[in-house]
């Protein structure tokens, strides 16, 4: 969750990016601040074309910058699918042993070639470079490919490379595995994870969003909006409750069941 400390760090990257477009050309942020502003303009704000405004700026400053290198391929790909451009993006990257670097290359395969072509790929890799790494590494790789596949809504690699895991315990694991079991149609199953990370995290509004959703798809419509509940009771103005609880009170009004229907929860 968002803490204080979180938002006075962004409020310092903001203030040193003005005084950067206000200086003469000297950078007040190193490459790896600018894509974590340009980030935050795209996912927190949803303004996508300031974000590119940052990174365009940036790669005047930092031409050869991976992370800046790769904003620019995800875009490509989140934006059209073009992988050529993407690709060019990418391999102007000066540091091509960075893992980042292979995990775009493995999103540009995934989008020209599909999941499968995906997975080759990053199993090579994994054989060449990753298994001779430490165990912590090697974990981190299967995490990170399992996100990779989620993302992309390849939820059966996803599955395969959280299985490969050896530390199936952590929150962070836990979750992804839930919420692919979900994806996978398993509601029962993600919903007994998500209930179980609760213990730990009983004021994360998106946990019992989850719940609402896995408990919404097995017709458990009264159990969904108490779900609700507990999420508007942390957060009172999230959108996404306000609209899930108003839709499925009306479905329970109505003495409507999920079975056979198209209706969908937002989240």
């Amino acid at each position: 969750m968002e803490n204080n400390k979180d938002n006075n760090d962004i409020q310092e990257l903001i203030n040193r990016y003005d005084q950067f477009l206000n200086s003469d050309g000297d950078s007040y942020l190193d490459a790896d601040e600018f894509a974590e502003l340009a980030e935050y303009y795209s996912a927190e704000l949803g303004d996508d074309n300031m974000a590119q405004e940052i990174i365009d700026q940036a790669l005047e400053v930092f031409p050869d910058a991976l992370c800046l290198l790769a904003f620019k391929a995800r875009f490509c790909l989140l934006y059209g699918a073009d992988t050529d451009k993407a690709e060019q993006y990418i391999e102007r990257a000066q540091d091509k042993s960075d893992i980042e670097y292979h995990y775009v290359k493995a999103e540009i395969i995934l989008t020209r070639d599909g999941g499968h072509a995906a997975d080759d790929y990053l199993v090579g890799y994994y054989a060449d470079v990753i298994q001779h790494e430490s165990q912590s590494e090697i974990d981190d790789y299967f995490f990170d490919v399992a996100n990779l596949f989620f993302d992309y809504e390849e939820y059966t690699l996803c599955m395969e490379w959280l299985q490969r895991s050896f530390r199936k315990e952590g929150s962070d694991y836990l979750y992804l595995y839930a919420r692919t079991l979900f994806r996978m149609g398993v509601a029962d199953e993600s919903e007994k994870i998500f209930n179980q990370l609760l213990n730990d995290y009983p004021f994360e509004v998106d946990l019992w969003q989850d719940i609402a959703l896995a408990q919404f798809v097995q017709d458990k419509i009264p159990e969904a909006i108490t779900s609700l509940d507990y999420a508007l009771a942390i957060e009172p103005d999230n959108e996404d409750a306000i609209y899930n609880k108003e839709l499925l009170m009306l479905m329970l009004g109505s003495d409507q069941s999920t079975s056979g229907q198209t209706v969908q929860l937002s989240h």
